[in-house]
């Protein structure tokens, strides 16, 4: 078309030459615009969630008679009074009429089919679940009447699905206490016997573990949050399950180590590991919401029940393994 324009003598070859410049000059701002709308809508769509968490209102919030309760004043003992809740649109209650105590420095197990109880109870201790008032203490106060900085400072929480962040691991251990030394933090991961393995790592504790831990296996994941707890060194540590992808030879071994290292903190750990739960003081089973034995793991295994009949299934399947 311009050859033909030229022959005609409509347009010169400078005025040709002009236009192909033009035109190539005009390609890339021309993507970028479309780029540049594409991210706008994106970014637009991004800053309405980010409005969204900063505008929304929590569900659990602090008493207005809220008390302070500093956590080095806590000695760690928890009682639970006629403890029941009830999930939105659920027919049967998760926790039904719970009642015990926890004296300060005992190590519980909570052990259990699935959907009994287990993770509800352990988020109810730490006011995760919005709970009625009189129902858990810690050291005689009504949780629902400490405030939540304090209630959260005083209990180290660990889920079974670990958050860590693309970071150093070194940062996902001293992600409570940022100002922790080395040897801390190399302390409770030692504790949590994740030690070794980050010193076969090539940049030891400088290594980054991607996003949500991408880089480490299930049990590193929960042993390195298992360590973030360990150094906080709060008087109440509850475990969620926080050692599922835990062989049980090593999930039974670091809980030894916390009932024999840490005897001034009371700890509660669910744990579907039979073997592990052996390691506590005392060990509540649940059932459907409530708790059906307590008893140390001698005193259950010798009573007919759902411990026993949980323990001989446990050992079986490893007999066949």
């Amino acid at each position: 078309l311009g050859s033909g324009a030229i022959e005609a003598g409509a347009i010169s070859i400078g005025d040709f030459v002009a236009l192909i410049i033009y035109v190539e000059r005009l390609v890339f701002p021309t993507a970028l615009l479309g780029f540049t709308i594409t991210a706008y809508q994106r970014g637009e769509v991004s800053l309405d969630r980010i409005e969204a968490v900063l505008t929304s209102e929590p569900q659990i919030k602090d008493a207005e008679d809220a008390i302070a309760l500093p956590p080095e004043l806590v000695l760690g003992k928890v009682t639970v009074q006629n403890l029941s809740h009830t999930y939105p649109g659920a027919r049967q209650p998760a926790l039904n009429q719970l009642n015990f105590t926890i004296e300060p420095g005992e190590t519980i197990a909570v052990v259990g089919s699935v959907g009994s109880g287990k993770s509800t109870l352990a988020n109810a201790i730490p006011r995760l679940l919005n709970i009625e008032p009189g129902q858990i203490f810690l050291d005689g106060f009504d949780i629902t009447k400490i405030r939540l900085q304090d209630l959260r400072e005083a209990i180290a929480y660990v889920p079974q699905d670990s958050f860590l962040f693309s970071t150093q691991i070194r940062d996902n251990i001293r992600y409570g206490i940022p100002v922790a030394e080395q040897p801390e933090v190399e302390g409770a991961a030692q504790q949590a016997q994740i030690h070794p393995e980050i010193l076969n790592f090539p940049k030891q504790y400088d290594t980054l573990v991607g996003e949500r831990g991408i880089t480490l296996s299930g049990g590193q994941r929960q042993r390195t949050s298992l360590a973030r707890a360990l150094l906080i060194d709060a008087p109440v540590l509850i475990l969620d399950d926080a050692l599922s992808s835990v062989d049980n030879q090593t999930a039974t071994e670091i809980l030894e180590t916390l009932s024999g290292e840490i005897e001034s903190q009371t700890v509660l750990f669910i744990s579907h590991q039979l073997s592990a739960a052996a390691t506590a003081d005392r060990i509540f089973v649940m059932d459907q919401g409530q708790i059906v034995q307590i008893g140390t793991h001698e005193e259950l295994i010798n009573q007919a029940g759902l411990y026993q009949s949980l323990w001989k299934q446990q050992q079986l399947e490893e007999v066949l393994q």
